[in-house]
């Protein structure tokens, strides 16, 4: 931690964005600690190279100040741009982005829906219903999301859902599903049984 005023300084003092990309970037692994951080990162989130990585700080940081900016994020922003901002909101917390992260379970590329996904289940019990309502009118980019979540949040509704969204799959395919989703329900790691 001796390093953070530096770091900021880093940030402040910086000759291009480059370095103050890097600092950025490392006062990430700080997380909390580097509260103070936080008003020398926000002016990032203005700059097209330094806009991902302050995203991404401010999430480590847990930074209220960088929810709206994260909720303002569009659909046609650089992927690494809607990436970070979708973890962020995941880390800040605030439940207010549960109905934005259920869109982002639509993004077509796929680290941003698993992003959204893994901040839905952080959210807990309190986005079960949005997620179970928004189901029927999910794509299916979105579906698999949707089902995944619930499953790890150990709604039993995920198997009834899954037995729907698959059931025109090959059956060696729907029955791992079935079988992932249901160690996810009993909390387990992975579906596959230990060698013998």
């Amino acid at each position: 931690t001796n390093s953070i005023p530096a770091l900021i300084a880093g940030i402040d003092h910086a000759a291009n964005d480059e370095i103050a990309r890097l600092c950025c970037f490392f006062l990430a692994r700080f997380d909390e600690k580097a509260h103070a951080a936080i008003p020398h990162v926000l002016p990032l989130l203005n700059q097209n190279l330094t806009r991902p990585v302050a995203f991404y700080t401010l999430g480590h940081l847990r930074a209220r100040e960088a929810f709206v900016p994260a909720m303002k994020v569009r659909s046609d922003e650089r992927e690494l741009v809607r990436l970070r901002a979708t973890q962020a909101l995941g880390r800040i917390g605030d439940k207010r982005a549960i109905p934005k992260l259920i869109i982002a379970l639509d993004d077509e590329i796929y680290d941003v829906r698993y992003a959204a996904e893994d901040a839905l289940v952080a959210f807990g019990k309190s986005s079960i219903g949005l997620l179970r309502s928004a189901f029927a009118r999910a794509s299916t980019r979105a579906r698999p999301h949707i089902i995944e979540a619930l499953a790890r949040l150990k709604d039993p509704r995920a198997l009834t859902l899954a037995e729907r969204e698959y059931r025109h799959n090959d059956a060696l395919v729907r029955d791992a599903v079935m079988r992932s989703l249901q160690a996810a329900l009993a909390g387990a790691k992975s579906a596959t049984p230990p060698p013998k």
